[in-house]
């Protein structure tokens, strides 16, 4: 009887050569683990192809097909491994295994036939040996994150995941429920067969009598790509817009020790920046720069180090790794590319020739250099905004769009539109096209950004060929918190709003008078006593930035070009002064009325000389009067 129940059935072959799966697509045969849930990618464990004698085993349509079969089973559910089985010329059975970093396949055996006249010869007997394996084996061993003696299943704890370390988590966290909403996750990186991979599902934990939303992430990756740890870091460092980890725990369950897994639960950090941005109204162009601020003071925080032992540098900016939340909260996620330095060591480590999403690298980047730095991280985040702004108000459908954010010729082609486009400021913001109706603010900061980055003494050319970075040296932090106020002081009196990300950036770059500092009057600033005394419409108060660099603040507005008549006033009044006759004095009184603005209107100003040739008339009538007399 036991033994009857190891070897009863427990998976259900279902024939789909006829039948279109959850994503349209037609598998020969696949094998499910639950027949009730139908013929979705999380209920299949295998799905096989076969193919008519035309076909080899080394068919280029076998094998694409099978590739695509092991990627939509990987796709729709975490797993370890995915598999397949193919059938081809002379009946050969050929076995797919993929792990998290490798395709690993055999050729198995023949199918028995007629042919073989009742007797099997050993390559028949294999394929019988592992068709019964399939039917006998329990769901939860064909891989899954989450297996439990009862099968698949759309909750689970984390004691539940194979090989999850959850010795540092407290009980009331291990022993939570996550319940996975959806047939399939909704981001990560799970397109490509090569390389790391991670899931990521937006679901509920479940802790007593508690139940928030949260963002559950699984993933492989090569053991110095720990995301959890760059992750802790920028949270001890106190780095904002980062969004709370909930938990994290490494999961060591794979053969090969190139690869590691992690979990990670942090909180709903709302939806991504490029979907809030083409959804917007110009309205609310106070909300973007104030947001924008918010992601610039993350990354200068981050890199900064001064108040810890280690910086960071994120190293993937892009659209979907900036996020918002209830439409005015910023949110910086996915560290699994950044880097943790000691801050004592170089600001500018080595690293991978390309690291990020190809369409927001940095020039350098592309140009495959070995040196990081937080000014890519910035170049990174103004492409994005360069890429929302010119989607939402410029023209799409120009070729000068098409070349600007086309990556699929390479890297070098890449590299040579886009420096075309950022060759000067002029060919920027006219490539862009942007439509009249494009918020001035918006405009503003574009423009800002853009000389920050590349203007002069930057050199295109120079930043692409050289080993180094020349803004490193050229860094400061005041300047980037000027740029988004000046773009603040445009926004339409109507569209104005509390802008507490820039608020705060303004306060880390200019931070308040310590207590025990001298203080002198008419020197230096009133200390600050909070961020309710800054106001984001006006510059801020001149101090010296935390950051090392030559540059002084950004002036983003000409002053305003004086008279020759109050160029001669200041003049007189600086001059040094000595005893004058009474007639000089009326004489100086008469020029100094006479030196004021006559914009306000030529009457006010002949009411003004009427008055004063008044007053220094009278004395003249005085005496004139005592002589008669």
């Amino acid at each position: 009887m036991g033994q009857d129940d190891v070897r009863r059935p427990r998976l259900t072959a279902l024939d789909t050569h006829s039948t279109s799966t959850a994503n349209r697509t037609k598998p020969d045969l696949v094998f499910l683990a639950d027949s009730s849930r139908g013929c979705e990618w999380t209920n299949i464990v295998a799905c096989v192809e076969v193919k008519s004698v035309r076909h080899t085993q080394n068919d280029s349509v076998l094998r694409g097909q099978l590739v695509q079969r092991l990627l939509d089973m990987a796709e729709s559910h975490p797993r370890r491994f995915v598999l397949a089985l193919s059938v081809a010329k002379d009946d050969l059975v050929r076995v797919y295994l993929y792990t998290s970093n490798r395709l690993l396949h055999c050729e198995l055996g023949s199918l028995p036939s007629v042919s073989t006249n009742g007797v099997w010869n050993r390559s028949v007997k294999d394929v019988v040996k592992f068709l019964i394996m399939l039917y006998s084996e329990l769901p939860k061993d064909y891989g899954f994150l989450a297996r439990r003696p009862d099968g698949l299943h759309n909750s689970f704890r984390l004691t539940d995941i194979p090989g999850c370390d959850t010795s540092g988590i407290a009980e009331s966290l291990r022993s939570a429920s996550f319940g996975i909403r959806g047939t399939k996750a909704f981001g990560g990186r799970r397109w490509k067969l090569s390389g790391p991979r991670s899931w990521i599902f937006r679901t509920t934990m479940d802790v007593g009598d508690n139940c928030d939303r949260v963002i559950f992430k699984f993933q492989w990756h090569r053991p110095d790509k720990e995301e959890r740890l760059v992750h802790e870091q920028v949270s001890v460092m106190g780095v904002p817009h980062i969004p709370r980890l909930i938990l994290a725990a490494p999961v060591n369950v794979h053969a090969d020790e190139r690869v590691v897994g992690e979990v990670m639960v942090v909180e709903d950090a709302g939806q991504t920046l490029d979907k809030f941005f083409a959804a917007s109204s110009p309205g609310q162009e106070a909300t973007i720069i104030d947001l924008f601020a918010g992601y610039a003071h993350t990354l200068l925080a981050a890199a900064d180090g001064s108040s810890s032992d280690n910086f960071v540098l994120h190293r993937d900016i892009s659209a979907r790794n900036l996020t918002v939340r209830n439409h005015q909260q910023p949110f910086v996620i996915d560290w699994g590319c950044g880097r943790v330095m000691p801050s004592g060591g170089s600001r500018t480590p080595s690293a991978e020739a390309m690291v990020g999403t190809a369409m927001y690298m940095a020039l350098r980047v592309l140009a495959q250099k070995s040196q990081r730095s937080v000014i890519d991280d910035l170049e990174s985040l103004f492409l994005v905004f360069s890429h929302c702004l010119w989607a939402k108000y410029g023209d799409t459908t120009s070729n000068a769009f098409k070349t600007a954010w086309d990556f699929e010729l390479g890297p070098e082609s890449s590299l040579t539109n886009r420096t075309a486009w950022l060759i000067s400021e002029l060919s920027y913001i006219n490539e862009m096209g942007l439509h009249k109706r494009t918020p001035a603010g918006l405009k503003t900061l574009a423009k800002s950004l853009y000389r920050l980055l590349f203007s002069k003494p930057v050199d295109l050319y120079e930043l692409k060929t050289s080993e180094t970075d020349p803004r490193v040296e050229l860094l400061n932090y005041s300047d980037w918190a000027a740029a988004f106020a000046s773009a603040a002081k445009l926004v339409s009196p109507n569209h104005r709003r509390e802008m507490s990300c820039l608020q705060q950036l303004q306060a880390y770059v200019n931070p308040a008078v310590p207590q025990d500092a001298p203080q002198v009057r008419e020197q230096s600033p009133p200390p600050q006593t909070g961020l309710q005394d800054l106001d984001p419409f006006q510059s801020p108060p001149p101090a010296k930035s935390q950051a090392s660099g030559p540059l002084q603040p950004l002036r983003l507005t000409k002053p305003r070009a004086l008279r020759s008549s109050q160029v001669q006033a200041q003049v007189q009044i600086q001059s040094p002064t000595r005893p004058r006759t009474r007639s000089q004095m009326r004489k100086s009184t008469g020029n100094k009325e006479n030196s004021g603005d006559t914009t306000s209107g030529n009457t006010s100003s002949t009411k003004l000389r009427k008055r004063t040739a008044s007053k220094a008339a009278k004395p003249m009538r005085k005496r004139a009067k005592r002589g008669n007399n």
